[in-house]
C-alpha cells in the first residue's frame, strides 16, 4: 500500500545554500521536486496520510496536513487554516478507502469522521489549486467537496482561544536572580515581578514563554498563577547550582525556564555555544508538528557561535533569549533574503505590508540607564518551517513593580506563521 510521507528535512547546509542561490522560491521548488513521491496533491484508493504527512496542491499554495493531534487541517498561504475535520484523536490517520469513502480513523480502527462517499468506484482525493479538497469517482465526477462543508478549524488542545496558524512567543530576561545588585531603577523584590508577568501572559496567551535570569521558586510561582488562566507546561531547562531554587544573592549565572501550551520534554542543547549561563531546549508537541524550542543567554562574542551550533539541527526550530548582541552582529543567523548568511527569521522583519522586502532590526529591548537603549533580546524561527510574515512588539514595565521597572529588560513578544 503506497503511503505519502511528509516532506523530509534537507540538511541545514543544503537549505542555506539553496536560499543563498535562489531565495525561498527556489528552496520550495527544490523541496517539492526532491520529494516528488512524498509531496503529491492526491490520494488514490487505499492510500493514507499518517501523523505529519501532507498533500500539497500542484501550485504549492495549499497544504493538507494530518496533524499529530489527530486533526486533519488544510492551510492556505502564510499558514492560515481554512478547513479541518475537527477531530482531536492523537494517533489518527486519514484513509481513502477502496469503497470511495475518505475517513479519519482513530487507533483501534475506529472511524471518527468521513465524507460519506462509500460506493464510489475508482476514487481519488485531490487538493486542487483553488483550495478545494474533492473526492472524485470514475470519469472524474465529483462526489464530495470541502467547499460545501466548511467547519471552523479545531482549537489546539489546552488553548483558550482560536486555533493559531503559527506560534506566539514571549522572551524575557526577568533579572529575577540578581535583583539586589544596586540598580535603583529596578524593583528589588524577588517575587513581585512574577505577578505582573503572570497577568501579561494570561492576557496575551502566548504558546511559548522563554525566561532568563530566573530561579526555580519564581518560575514555579508563575506556573501556579497561570493555572486556570492560561495553563502551560513548565520545564526548568537550566538549573545553575544550589542557589537556583530560592534565588538568593546576585549571581548572574542564573537559571532558565521554558513554558509551553501543551506537552514538552527537556532535550540536550548543543554544547558548541560556550554560553556564560548555558542554554536549554525542549521538544514541544505543537498540534501541527513537534517543534524544538531553545532559550539562550550569551555574551556578545558567544552569540556569533549560535548559528554554527544549531546549523545541523533538523527543524522546526525556535530560538530566543538575551544574546547580548545587536542584530547587525548576528548576520550569520539571518536567512539570505533578510540580508544574512544563515537560516532564521526574526519577528517583525517585513519592511512593507506585502513583505516583499525584509530588514534586520526591531525595537530596543533593554534600558542601559545612562547609555542609549539597545536591542539585544531576540526571537528567531527557522525559515523552512516558518514564513517571513511575523509580528513583534516590545513592552516596557516601567513603574509596574512597586513604582519601578520589573527588570532592566523589556518583554519581547513575537508571533510567527507556518509556511
Amino acid at each position: 500500500m503506497a503511503t505519502h510521507r511528509a516532506q523530509r528535512r534537507l540538511p541545514r547546509k543544503t537549505l542555506i545554500a539553496l536560499l543563498a542561490v535562489g531565495g525561498v522560491g527556489l528552496l520550495q521548488s527544490f523541496v517539492l521536486d526532491a520529494n516528488a513521491a512524498a509531496a503529491t496533491d492526491r490520494l488514490t484508493a487505499d492510500q493514507r496520510l499518517t501523523a505529519g504527512e501532507q498533500l500539497i496542491s500542484e501550485d504549492g499554495r495549499f497544504v493538507l496536513t494530518m496533524q499529530h493531534d489527530g486533526n486533519l487541517v488544510e492551510y492556505a498561504a502564510a499558514g492560515r487554516p481554512i478547513w479541518s475535520t475537527e477531530t482531536d484523536v492523537p494517533g489518527a490517520e486519514a484513509r481513502l478507502q477502496g469503497d470511495g469513502n475518505f475517513v479519519v480513523i482513530a487507533p483501534g480502527n475506529e472511524p471518527v469522521w468521513s465524507t460519506g462517499t462509500d460506493g464510489t468506484p475508482g476514487p481519488t482525493l485531490e487538493l486542487q489549486n483553488d483550495g478545494n479538497l474533492v473526492v472524485y469517482g470514475e470519469g472524474h465526477v465529483p462526489q464530495w467537496a470541502s467547499a460545501d462543508h466548511p467547519p471552523t478549524p479545531k482549537e489546539p488542545a489546552g488553548s483558550a482561544g482560536p486555533a493559531r496558524a503559527g506560534v506566539k512567543v514571549l522572551t524575557y530576561n526577568t533579572r529575577g536572580k540578581p535583583r539586589d545588585d544596586g540598580n535603583d531603577d529596578v524593583d528589588a523584590d524577588k517575587m513581585r515581578f512574577v505577578e505582573v508577568l503572570a497577568d501579561r501572559v494570561a492576557a496575551e496567551r502566548p504558546d511559548v514563554v522563554l525566561l532568563q535570569e530566573t530561579c526555580a521558586s519564581q518560575s514555579k510561582r508563575l506556573d501556579e498563577l497561570l493555572r486556570g488562566r492560561h495553563p502551560m507546561k513548565l520545564t526548568l531547562v537550566v538549573e545553575n547550582g544550589a542557589s537556583f531554587e530560592e534565588c538568593p544573592g546576585t549571581d548572574k549565572s542564573s537559571g532558565k525556564a521554558i513554558l509551553t501550551v501543551g506537552e514538552s520534554e527537556s532535550i540536550p542543547a548543543p554544547d558548541a555555544v560556550s554560553s556564560w549561563s548555558e542554554q536549554g531546549c525542549v521538544r514541544w508537541q505543537h498540534p501541527a508538528m513537534p517543534i524544538t524550542v531553545c532559550v539562550l543567554h550569551t555574551e556578545p562574542a558567544q552569540a556569533r557561535e549560535v548559528a554554527a551550533a544549531f546549523a545541523d539541527w533538523q527543524g522546526p526550530l525556535i530560538l530566543g533569549g538575551d544574546l547580548n548582541a545587536e542584530p547587525k552582529s548576528l548576520r550569520n543567523l539571518y536567512a539570505p533574503d533578510a540580508g544574512g548568511t544563515g537560516y532564521m527569521y526574526e519577528a517583525a522583519m517585513c519592511a512593507d505590508a506585502e513583505c516583499t522586502e525584509l530588514r534586520i532590526g526591531g525595537g530596543d529591548t533593554v534600558d542601559k540607564r545612562r547609555l542609549p537603549d539597545i536591542k539585544i533580546d531576540h526571537i528567531f524561527a527557522d525559515s523552512v518551517t516558518f514564513g517571513p510574515f511575523a509580528s513583534a512588539h516590545v513592552e516596557r514595565t516601567t513603574g509596574a513593580c512597586g513604582g519601578k521597572a520589573c527588570s532592566d529588560h523589556r518583554m519581547l513578544w513575537g508571533e510567527f506563521r507556518f509556511r
